[in-house]
C-alpha cells in the first residue's frame, strides 16, 4: 500500500442510519486499496449507532435503488471512540485491530454525543484523519452513493494533474432522478440575501453538457476531496457555521491561499438532496441563517457588510419570513410563522452586529 496514498473518507451521521448504511455499502465496493472510512455519529437521538453496527456484523440489509447487498463483504470490523479519544489520535491498540484488514472491511466509528453541526462534526473526523497520516480527506454525505468502484482512483488522478489543485468536486445527480444533475460544477456569489451557491447544470438533464473537467469557484461539501496540505494551510471548517455556508467558506479561504478548485465529472454521485433535515424546522433555520450572516460578515468589505446587513433585515421582514412560513405550511401542514420569525431574528441579532 505504500504506493497508494492513504485516503480518509468521513461520513457524518445524524439519525440517518438507513442512508448511512447504504452509503457505507457503496464505499465497500470501492477498489482503491488504501482508504479508511470514518463514521462520525453527530449525537443521534435514535438507535443509529446500533443499526450501523448491525450492518457491519452482517445482520442488517440495505435498501437501495442502485446497490445490491454484498454478504461476502461482511462482517466489517470496527473500533469505537468518543470525541475526546478520537481527537487525541485514538489508541494504538485499537488501531492495530484494523491494521491488516482490507480497506473495505474496517471502520472507525466515533460517537460525538451531541449534535456538533456539519462543520464541527466533519472537523472531528478530519483531526483524526490528519493524526493518522492521511494524504487526502474525502467528505462524503451519508445520503449519497456511487456505483463507480474506481471513484477514488479517478479523483486522485485529477488531484495529481497540478500542484495547485487543492479541492475536487465531482458530478452529482439526484438519487431519485438519476439523469438529472444536482451539481455539475459551481461558483459562489456574495451578492444577494445569502451565500449564493450557483450549481452549474442544476435540475438539467445529464446529456453530456457538463462532462468537461476544469477549474470551478465552488465545490459542495456533499462530496469534497481535499489534499492534506490544504487543511494544514487553510485550517479546518469554521465551527460557527453549524450548517450552511461552511463548505463555501472553506472553498473561499482555500482560493485566497492560492489553491485551485476543480470539477471532475468522470465520477458520478447520486444524492438524496434534502432528506436529512427538515428545512423549515425553526432550529435548523436558525443555524442556516446564522451561517449565511456569518459568511457575509467574514468575507464582505466593511462598507458592503453594513449595506448588506440593512438590506438583509428588510428583505427577511418583508419577504423572507412570510415566504418561509407559507412554504412551511404547504410542506408540513403546520403554521410556524412565529417560531420561524423568532429563529431568523435571533440569528440576525446574535451574528449581524459589529465587524470581525
Amino acid at each position: 500500500m505504500t504506493n497508494w496514498p492513504e485516503v480518509a473518507i468521513i461520513v457524518l451521521n445524524w439519525n440517518g442510519w438507513r442512508d448511512t448504511i447504504e452509503c457505507l455499502e457503496s464505499i465497500q465496493h470501492l477498489t482503491y486499496p488504501n482508504y479508511q472510512t470514518i463514521v462520525v455519529d453527530n449525537g443521534s437521538t435514535n438507535d443509529s449507532v446500533e443499526r450501523i453496527k448491525a450492518w457491519a456484523r452482517g445482520e442488517l440489509l440495505i435498501e437501495s435503488k442502485f446497490l445490491e447487498y454484498a454478504p461476502a463483504l461482511k462482517p466489517v470490523s470496527w473500533v469505537e471512540y468518543d470525541r475526546i479519544e478520537v481527537e487525541a489520535g485514538g489508541a494504538a491498540s485499537e488501531k492495530a485491530k484494523l491494521l491488516h484488514l482490507p480497506a473495505n472491511r474496517r471502520l472507525v466509528l466515533v460517537q460525538a454525543e451531541e449534535n456538533l453541526g456539519f462543520a464541527e462534526g466533519c472537523n472531528v473526523g478530519i483531526r483524526y484523519a490528519l493524526s493518522t497520516g492521511a494524504q487526502y480527506v474525502l467528505l462524503w454525505n451519508n445520503d449519497a452513493i456511487t456505483i463507480d468502484p474506481s471513484a477514488i482512483e479517478k479523483v486522485i488522478n485529477t488531484a495529481e494533474l497540478a500542484a495547485s489543485i487543492g479541492i475536487i468536486g465531482v458530478k452529482i445527480c439526484y438519487y431519485d432522478e438519476s439523469k438529472i444533475i444536482w451539481y455539475g460544477g459551481g461558483r459562489l456569489s456574495r451578492i444577494g440575501m445569502g451565500v449564493g451557491y450557483v450549481f452549474f447544470g442544476k435540475d438539467r438533464l445529464d446529456d453530456g453538457s457538463f462532462d468537461s473537467p476544469g477549474p470551478v469557484g465552488f465545490v459542495t461539501g456533499c462530496f469534497m476531496f481535499i489534499k492534506r496540505e490544504v487543511l494544514e494551510s487553510v485550517g479546518l471548517f469554521d465551527s460557527r457555521l453549524f450548517f450552511g455556508a461552511e463548505d463555501a467558506d472553506f472553498c473561499l479561504r482555500a482560493v485566497k491561499r492560492g489553491y485551485q478548485l476543480y470539477y471532475s465529472p468522470q465520477v458520478v454521485i447520486y444524492h438524496k438532496s434534502g432528506r436529512t433535515y427538515d428545512k423549515y424546522d425553526p432550529n435548523m433555520l436558525y443555524h442556516m441563517y446564522s451561517g449565511k450572516i456569518l459568511f457575509m460578515k467574514k468575507h464582505l468589505p466593511p462598507q458592503q457588510w453594513w449595506l448588506w446587513r440593512a438590506m438583509f433585515l428588510c428583505y427577511m421582514l418583508l419577504i423572507g419570513i412570510p415566504k418561509l412560513a407559507i412554504f412551511s405550511r404547504r410542506s408540513t401542514g403546520c403554521a410556524r410563522f412565529r417560531p420561524i420569525a423568532r429563529s431568523v431574528l435571533k440569528a440576525f441579532q446574535e451574528h449581524a452586529m459589529g465587524i470581525e
